[in-house]
């Protein structure tokens, strides 16, 4: 749903660039560092509208659960969103955590979407907790279609 609504948003708002996409950028890289759960972020820029900013999250070996990877990412977020408006989506996979995004600046006058990928040595055992503890209650977690992005490894 994602992609979908930055392609709508397209139409009308150009997208971020320059000062103001580093501006961000550069917030991104400290919000989504400063959690105790995060070994390692880094922020990639692109020229992809769909995709401006590119994160990678390393986890830390404190990151406990898969709700506490969620936590991370959404609470780094939230920091980071412009108030005016905000939409992500945010979804487990067998491989990492995905945080897809868009924002948009105080009278639209552009927007910033991304990507946030989490994983690390330790996520297979959050999978396998996941799925010891909630099996019965949820289905499998699915693998990321096409697989881990390269810029994520």
């Amino acid at each position: 749903m994602i992609p979908e609504l930055i392609a709508r948003l397209r139409e009308t708002i150009p997208p971020s660039e320059g000062d103001n996409l580093l501006g961000f950028k550069i917030d991104c890289g400290v919000f989504f560092g400063e959690a105790a759960s995060i070994d390692d972020v880094a922020v990639a820029q692109t020229t992809d509208p769909s995709e401006l900013l590119r994160i990678r999250v390393r986890l830390a070996l404190s990151a406990a659960t898969l709700q506490d990877v969620s936590h991370t990412l959404t609470t780094a977020w939230q920091n980071v969103a412009y108030s005016n408006f905000q939409a992500t989506s945010l979804e487990w996979f067998q491989e990492a955590t995905v945080l897809r995004f868009v924002t948009v600046i105080s009278g639209a006058r552009f927007f910033v979407s991304g990507c946030a990928v989490a994983t690390g040595p330790t996520y297979p055992s959050l999978v396998s907790a996941f799925h010891r503890d909630f099996g019965p209650l949820s289905s499998p977690l699915r693998h990321i279609p096409g697989g881990i992005p390269a810029w994520a490894i």
